[in-house]
């Protein structure tokens, strides 16, 4: 796919922002609506994106914010799926066949490419995938407008019912006291890990995720971590696909990290695929697991599911995450 096949031009008579839309759009508005609050505390001026009623593409261009970082002026890739993902789903809502809010199963994808900036001005822009049936993909991606050529991450979402979703989502309950330390108790050992919890903290913050909390298993390669849902990362009840994005990239990548850093190298993100079974409710008391799958000297896979402790063999939501060794 040529992601500037259809690059919106500026001033066209056919574009409008959300906000302006006419009164036919009205989902398009109520979801914007629903979302703003969630990202007005994360700095991103949803009511802002711009359709294009012709090309139907949704276009939004905004200075990532201070709270975005993860690392040394680079945005979490959390942050980067948030905004890919709201964008998606408005291309798919616009089609006027269904609620995205309401889907029980989806699949997406999140090809990190090049790092996203904090403080860059960026274009996120996504668009319905009219060759896989009306309303059921969208694709989306981010440039810097500095570099417009150069894709920064691609992003594909998927909202076919199939049967297969489902599959694979049994985990294994493992509720053995071992002898994991809590990431802040690693961090006085580790100045690598020590930077990033600082470098990140105004982020998980903004997404009340208490990450210094998550407990660290050398023996199995594996990081835990519980949360409640809490309002601050639900929206109508719901706790919102981006936070569950942030959660999976973030336990699927620290054992990779914490593995990587004893022996003085550094782990990136290369790609980070999610199924899910459906909405975790706000309040739910949540498992979060992350463990290495594969470690070798250039690459990693690692995989992160999500369960309500209530039920903890059948996962909500479970991720597989590929990274590069440097």
């Amino acid at each position: 796919m040529n992601y500037f096949d259809n690059e919106m031009r500026a001033g066209s008579s056919a574009e409008a922002t959300i906000e302006l839309l006419p009164s036919e759009h009205g989902v398009l508005k109520d979801y914007v609506l629903m979302m703003k609050d969630f990202f007005t505390l994360r700095g991103v001026p949803i009511s802002e994106t711009t359709c294009n009623q012709e090309t139907g593409e949704f276009v939004l261009e905004f200075v990532t914010p201070e709270t975005s970082q993860a690392y040394d002026e680079i945005c979490h890739g959390g942050f980067s799926t948030t905004v890919l993902d709201a964008i998606a789903r408005l291309a798919i809502l616009k089609e006027g066949l269904r609620n995205s809010r309401d889907d029980s199963k989806y699949q997406s994808s999140t090809k990190y490419m090049r790092k996203v900036s904090v403080g860059a001005k960026i274009r996120v822009v996504g668009k319905v995938d009219s060759s896989e049936g009306v309303g059921s993909r969208a694709t989306a991606y981010v440039v810097d407008v500095s570099k417009p050529t150069k894709v920064l991450a691609k992003y594909t979402l998927d909202l076919n019912d199939e049967e297969g979703v489902a599959e694979g989502l049994a985990v294994e309950n493992n509720n053995e006291e071992g002898d994991g330390k809590s990431l802040l108790d690693v961090s006085k050992e580790s100045q690598m890990l020590e930077h990033y919890l600082l470098a990140s903290q105004k982020f998980y913050q903004s997404n009340d995720i208490p990450i210094t909390e998550a407990v660290w298993n050398q023996e199995k390669k594996e990081i835990t971590f519980e949360l409640v849902a809490s309002h601050l990362n639900c929206v109508n009840g719901v706790l919102e696909d981006g936070v569950i994005a942030t959660l999976l990239d973030t336990l699927a990548g620290l054992p990779v990290f914490l593995e990587s850093t004893q022996k003085g190298r550094i782990a990136l993100s290369d790609e980070l695929s999610i199924v899910s079974l459906g909405q975790i409710k706000e309040g739910s008391t949540l498992k979060i697991v992350g463990k290495i799958d594969t470690l070798d000297e250039n690459k990693s896979k690692s995989s992160a599911w999500i369960v309500d402790t209530s039920n903890p063999t059948q996962a909500l939501v479970k991720a597989s995450l590929t990274m590069k060794i440097v």
